[in-house]
């Protein structure tokens, strides 16, 4: 598969995974779309404002709540993170195709 042109959503893009995927994707041509930090990936505007301005072709789900005692110790924001987040993401690639 080519991928030229091939836009690649990435979440967790800061973390030790992330920033070697996003390291390969890049020297392979992909077009890397990096969801920020700074906004819950659960956050459905946010999630929406990406999927309006981008066409995604791949997500990569990498960010998450860990290690286990952080999770936990806060399990509503675990879940937000890690659940709703992807949840999120699935719902707009629904609507989209």
């Amino acid at each position: 598969m080519s991928s030229i042109n091939k836009k690649i959503l990435v979440t967790g893009h800061r973390s030790f995974v992330g920033r070697y995927l996003c390291e390969l994707l890049d020297k392979n041509g992909y077009i890397i779309v990096k969801a920020s930090q700074d906004y819950y990936i659960s956050d459905f505007d946010y999630i929406s404002e990406i999927f309006s301005n981008e066409k995604i072709d791949f997500i990569f789900h990498l960010a998450g709540k860990s290690p286990d005692p952080l999770c936990e110790q806060n399990p509503k924001a675990a879940y937000e993170s890690n659940v709703a987040g992807l949840e999120a993401k699935l719902g707009h690639l629904k609507q989209m195709y």
